[in-house]
This record gives structure tokens, sequence and C-alpha cells, in this order.
């Protein structure tokens, strides 16, 4: 029985000599898959960094003798391993190794170690695991979204709602202005007209005052005309 060497977790075997740990979802390799998936189970072959040791090896520890694992360089990654036994890769690192997505990294190493085997049972498990998880996902995002464009049409509505009050209040406040000014006009001519006509009588009343003016005048000729 291994140990995860991340959580210490009891490490779930896959396949003989392929294991992971299904909190952290770190994988080991014993030192024959390493010789079946890349050609030599001394790989990798790089250089290490001897000076960064602390992940203790699963299979030293399960016997007692805890020994810190060697991280060697592979390209820009670095990998935990142990020379007697085997490597250590956390979650996405052997995704990136063989070229797989993190989420079916550990199907991708099977298929290359066993081209055309039927997947062990972990393995299934997992994809069915993931599988719910992603239809929980995909049920929760299109509740959001639904929500989302709910709240946008009611944000929409109450925004048209605003605009058409605000129009409304606009309109009323014009009309209210326009009839206010016709008020005052309709008093300035009344006023006017009130003007127009006392000035009509006062033209009447001068020209009485012209007529009469005119016969006396008149009358004050024939006067002269008689003497």
């Amino acid at each position: 029985m291994l140990m995860c060497p991340r959580c210490g977790d009891v490490l779930e075997r896959i396949a003989d000599g392929v294991l992971t740990c299904t909190r952290c979802e770190g994988a080991w390799l014993t030192n024959a898959e390493i010789d079946r998936a890349f050609g030599t189970q001394r790989w990798p072959g790089g250089a290490s960094a001897w000076w960064r040791r602390e992940v203790d090896c699963p299979a030293c520890t399960s016997a007692g003798e805890p020994d810190a694992m060697t991280p060697m360089f592979v390209g820009p990654l670095l990998v935990d391993r142990c020379i007697k036994h085997g490597i250590w890769l956390d979650h996405g690192e052997l995704g990136r190794l063989i070229g797989a997505p993190d989420v079916v990294e550990l199907e991708a190493f099977f298929e290359r170690i066993k081209p055309g085997g039927e997947l062990p049972p972990l393995l299934i498990e997992q994809r069915k695991r993931r599988e719910q998880e992603l239809v929980r996902r995909q049920r929760e995002l299109d509740e959001y979204r639904a929500k989302v464009a709910a709240e946008q049409a009611r944000v929409a509505a109450a925004e048209a709602a605003a605009q058409r009050k605000h129009i409304e209040e606009q309109r009323a406040a014009q009309h209210k202005r326009l009839a206010e000014l016709r008020a005052v006009a309709e008093r300035d001519v009344e006023v006017a007209e009130g003007a127009l006509v006392e000035m009509r009588a006062s033209v009447r009343a001068a020209e009485g005052k012209l007529a009469d003016a005119r016969a006396r005048l008149l009358e004050a000729d024939r006067n002269l005309e008689a003497i």
C-alpha cells in the first residue's frame, strides 16, 4: 500500500505499475511502466535539480526508508524521480508530457502503454464522474444564463418604463407650459380688444365733435355772408 507523497491519501491502483491519488490526481509510475511508456526505465535522463528535493518516494516510505526523490528536468517541467522505484507526476504533468488534456491524461497514458486495451474500472469510474460533473456544470451554466437573461429583460423593461415615464412627464410639462402661454395670450388679446373698443369709442366721439365744429363753422360763414 503506497501513500500519496503530496496529501497522504492511499494511492489507488489503476493498472500494474500505475497508481493515482483521487484527491490531488497525481500519478505514480513504476520503472517498468516508465520503460514501456518512454523506452527506458531511467527516463528522464536530463539534468537534475537536486537542491529542490522535497517529495518522498512512496515506495521507499512504504518500506520504512523514506527518501526524497530527485527533481529531474523534462524540458520546462520538473518531475520527481526515484532511481530505485519510479516517478511521481503532479496533476497535469503527465498530460503535458504525452500531449493530452489534464482531464484525460491517465486514459491517454493507459492507451499509450496498452493500445486498444479496455480501460481499468477506476478510469471508467473517473470518466463517469467527469461526465456527470460536466452535465452538472452545463445545467448550472444554463440556469445561470437563464437568470442573466431574465435579469437583463427585467432591467430592459424597467429602463423602458422609466424612459416612457420621463417622456410622459416631459410631454405633460410641455402641455402645461403651452396652456400657461395660451392663457397669457388670451388675457393679452382681451386687454387689446378692450383697448381697441375704447379707442373706437373715442374716435367716434371725436368725429362727432368734428362734425359739430364743421356745422358751426358753416353756420358762421352763412351769417357772415348775410351781413
